[in-house]
């Protein structure tokens, strides 16, 4: 931070640094792509969710497993 404090300090311990994630748009010409490419990025850990669109799906880790949700209930 410009005034010399450690961000930890600023966020805590369990909270994330901001300035440490990005969130990254791309496209993709089939959905069952976008889906699968979006399943092992985050079985690999390297997205906490991906959105995909038309309909709306979320792709995420939750307790252990990858889930998919969309937006229809």
């Amino acid at each position: 931070m410009a005034d010399g404090r450690d961000r930890g300090a600023r966020y805590g311990p369990r909270m994330a640094d901001p300035a440490a994630h990005l969130q990254v748009l791309t496209t993709l010409d089939d959905r069952d792509v976008a889906l699968t490419l979006a399943r092992e990025m985050a079985d690999a850990r390297l997205i906490a969710c991906a959105q995909v669109t038309g309909p709306i799906a979320s792709v995420y880790r939750w307790q252990g497993a990858i889930e998919q949700a969309t937006g229809a209930s």
